[in-house]
């Protein structure tokens, strides 16, 4: 029997008169108490109970019947098995993740827990249509959230428990904000070489690819820091000359800067009929 389970024993007995009964464990008599209990029915049905078994119960049990005609006896071992004991095998490892990845917390155990219960915090963890807790093996459990959010983040635990023992594993869940890749800006569209009517507007325009965060306009390499430039979206600017003349005659140029790096596109502009 495993430790922790009553044992109850019964032994009938018929006579005239009923016979005394008396139980021993190892050759020793038992009496009432520490566990034990013993009871004599005016049927003839004498039981001995062990209540929540254990180890040092286990042995050579024996049950003596005696009235004045004589005696009998009747004998049976009795074996108390040592509950199986849990250990971790493989505890929670900590995890860093990126926000809208899977999070998968794995824990393997020596032992047959009855209950696994997952925790974030002190709230018990629940299946969701995002979070899901697996049972893989005897020995794995695991604990799955798809799709995770910043909120998913924090202390997890998972406890394992027998009737007669837990053991738990802990680790820290970090979720960190999606890291968009950055790459070197680059000219979709660039400048071209033009020439424009005097008095009329000189429009240039670009369409740039990288996410750049700095787009400058020049004049023969002097930025235009007071002249009409748009940021039109979708990675398009714009610089707008009204009223071209004479002394806006030169090389224009623009520049998309980001982390990574710089990029120029460069074009000259003339007034019509003129060479530049």
């Amino acid at each position: 029997l495993p430790t922790l389970e009553s044992i109850n024993i019964v032994f009938r007995v018929k006579g005239s008169p009923l016979p005394v009964v008396r139980w021993f464990k190892d050759g020793e008599e038992l009496k009432p108490g520490d566990g034990i209990k013993i009871e004599a029915l005016p049927d003839g049905t004498n039981r001995l109970t062990i209540d929540k078994a254990k180890i040092a119960d286990q042995g050579n049990y024996r049950v003596e019947a005696t009235n004045p005609a004589g005696s009998m006896s009747s004998k049976a071992p009795l074996s108390v098995q040592a509950p199986e004991t849990l250990k971790i095998k493989k505890p929670l490892q900590d995890v860093t993740t990126e926000k809208g990845t899977k999070i998968l917390l794995s824990v393997e155990v020596e032992g047959k827990p009855k209950t696994v219960k997952w925790y974030k915090g002190t709230e018990q963890v629940t299946i969701t249509s995002t979070t899901k807790i697996e049972q893989v093996s005897d020995a794995e459990y695991k604990l799955v959230v798809e799709n995770c959010e910043m909120t998913d983040a924090g202390a997890y635990r998972v406890v394992l428990s027998t009737e007669s023992e837990s053991v738990e594993s802990r680790c820290t869940v970090t979720v960190k904000e999606k890291e968009v890749k950055v790459s070197l800006p680059s000219f979709k569209k660039g400048l071209n070489d033009q020439a424009v009517p005097k008095g009329q507007a000189l429009v240039l325009e670009v369409e740039v690819e990288g996410q750049p965060k700095k787009v400058k306009w020049y004049k023969a390499g002097n930025e235009l820091k007071d002249a009409k430039t748009e940021d039109l979206g979708n990675g398009k600017y714009r610089l707008t000359v009204p009223d071209f003349k004479d002394s806006d005659v030169g090389e224009y140029s623009v520049t998309a800067e980001n982390d990574v790096g710089e990029v120029e596109s460069k074009a000259k502009v003339n007034v019509c009929g003129l060479l530049y």
